[in-house]
């Protein structure tokens, strides 16, 4: 049975590295850079001090604007699970996306098409994606979107420990492989993204929000062009979740101080940091947020949840990766990880 390390992080010191080409994986997304390398942890009031001291991040990294999308994804699996009825078994699609399965397809394995019932399909959210799933996503990147099917069992995250152990609780790998450019974000780093703001007193003078707007007050939810997140918007009373069908990037001028969007409504973003959910054998990931919809949370920085690396629940996927050496650079070379690249901030 694998040790519990509550919070592990994966510390990553330097890696080889070739900056003769662009990846193509890194075109899949447009990033911002995290750096104010050095903030203090989260240092206000919470209901159980739990998130006190958390978020403290010394290196630079990584994190997409935009959480995957449905359209992102779905090339994805199209790329593996129309291999063989064994892969497509193991990749299994998000509980609510925006794409369905083509029943005009007859194998090997399983297709997916986008659905027609709702405007923008391929810009919808992932609600309901499994901690695997997103493992196998990165391990993807990281091989630079190949079809190969190996691609998917190691990258980030080594896929043989995907298992489950004899007590109940799972053995997945919970820190990424030294080297691996794309990855889930720690807890520490998922929080810093969302929730810290460099300038919040002044130029250089930064601190901690409790909503992932920059904002210590809630945003409010409803519509686009009305609210200002899909969480908690209700439009009936017969059980309907307009965030799940809200395309992503819905909400521009709703972003974190670094600039992501969609940190507040869609679903909670899975992170690659273990906790004991306070029963032995079972063992959970954390995520940060909460997701929308009817009862949906807004994402203030002191929530947060766990589940099984098996289930879907109403957790998403944003990538976080390294930040790359500078592209004048040519030839292999030892870089420290998380060292270069400026801030870009959106306001």
């Amino acid at each position: 049975m694998r040790e519990l390390r509550p919070f592990g992080v994966g510390m990553i010191t330097a890696v080889f590295v070739s900056c003769s080409a662009a990846s193509p994986s890194d075109a899949l997304f447009d990033w911002a850079t995290i750096g104010d390398v050095g903030n203090h942890g989260y240092d206000r009031q919470t209901i159980n001090n739990a998130l006190v001291g958390r978020g403290a991040v010394d290196y630079e990294y990584r994190v997409a604007r935009n959480e995957v999308s449905t359209g992102q994804y779905l090339a994805f699996l199209n790329t593996f699970s129309t291999q063989s009825d064994a892969l497509a078994q193991r990749l299994r699609p998000p509980s609510h996306w925006g794409a369905e399965r083509d029943r005009s397809y007859g194998g090997p394995g399983v297709r997916y098409t986008l659905r027609i019932d709702v405007p923008d399909a391929d810009r919808l959210p992932l609600i309901g994606l499994n901690w695997r799933g997103a493992a196998y996503y990165i391990n993807w990147m990281n091989n630079d979107l190949s079809s190969d099917s190996l691609a998917i069992e190691n990258g980030a995250y080594d896929a043989s420990t995907f298992t489950d152990n004899p007590q109940g609780g799972f053995n997945d790998q919970d820190a990424r492989n030294p080297g691996a450019r794309y990855f889930l974000p720690t807890w520490d780093e998922a929080i810093k993204a969302s929730h810290w703001d460099p300038d919040k007193f002044g130029p250089g003078d930064g601190g901690w929000w409790i909503y992932n707007d920059g904002s210590d007050t809630e945003p409010i939810g409803g519509p686009p062009g009305e609210g200002e997140t899909s969480a908690r918007w209700i439009d009936n009373m017969f059980g309907s979740r307009p965030a799940q069908d809200t395309p992503l990037g819905s909400y521009p001028g709703t972003t974190t101080p670094w600039g992501l969007l969609d940190a507040s409504g869609g679903g909670g973003e899975w992170t690659e940091t273990w906790i004991d959910v306070g029963v032995d054998v079972n063992i959970g990931r954390y995520w940060t947020g909460h997701p929308a919809g009817i009862l949906g949370n807004v994402d203030d920085a002191t929530f947060s949840g766990s589940d099984w690396p098996i289930n879907e629940s109403y957790t998403t996927l944003r990538i976080a990766a390294t930040v790359p050496a500078p592209v004048s650079l040519a030839g292999p070379l030892i870089a420290l990880v998380f060292t270069s690249s400026r801030r870009k901030r959106q306001t």
